[in-house]
């Protein structure tokens, strides 16, 4: 079991047993986020475009690069390991959105507007719309949405900038972590998939970006 994470402009990985330091993949300067399958492959952003490499590394082969000043970020597999969901960030407004890419043909299908991290879970693409919390239904075998965006409880810290960071992630599983906004009393919260949020969250203090453990 591994973890992969990007540092200095690399994409790394580490062991999550024994002392080995850490791997690195490949260079991964201005990191837009990355996924890793079942299949041992990892897809990354970096400055903008995405890229595929093996878990073992070698050279990083281009997946798809954005026209102009766009840029794709947070790419997500599907459950079938072969479709990546991800966001793009564009001033046209058919280029924007959450956007879902074929490994295998390079082809990508636009799902819905969105300007901020993006999240699929258990039947639902999540997005955050100035910092309130949406879920939807999408149908990963068909790659397509439906019925209007519903908004869930609290609101969720996040940045309206070149990062277009949202302090949200979820589990395989449906369990969703997320942060609330606030200053250096952020609180961890969490969010079953019923909709109902735990009594208890974690400490308070300056937090960032959670990902729920597998």
């Amino acid at each position: 079991r591994y973890l992969g994470f990007t540092a200095n402009g690399q994409l790394k990985k580490l062991a999550l047993t024994g002392t080995a330091a850490p791997e690195t993949l490949c260079p991964a300067p201005l990191s837009g986020g990355a996924a890793w399958n079942n299949a041992d492959v990892i897809v990354f952003s970096s400055r903008g475009s995405l890229y595929r490499i093996d878990t073992r590394g070698g050279r990083p082969a281009l997946v798809k690069q954005p026209p102009g000043s766009d840029m794709y970020m947070f790419p997500q597999f599907l459950p079938d390991g072969g479709h990546v969901l991800y966001l793009a960030v564009s001033n046209g407004e058919q280029e924007r959105g959450a956007f879902v890419l074929a490994l295998d043909t390079g082809t990508s299908t636009r799902l819905a507007d969105a300007n901020q991290k993006i999240v699929y879970s258990s039947g639902y693409l999540l997005t955050v719309q100035n910092g309130e919390l949406f879920a939807q239904t999408f149908d990963v075998k068909r790659l397509q949405v439906s019925g209007e965006p519903r908004r869930l409880p609290d609101r969720v810290s996040y940045t309206y900038n070149a990062t277009r960071e949202a302090a949200i992630d979820a589990s395989a599983g449906g369990q969703l972590a997320y942060l609330t906004p606030g200053s250096t009393q952020d609180q961890l919260a969490g969010l079953a998939r019923s909709g109902q949020v735990p009594p208890t969250g974690g400490p308070r203090g300056e937090s960032r970006l959670p990902t729920p453990r597998p």
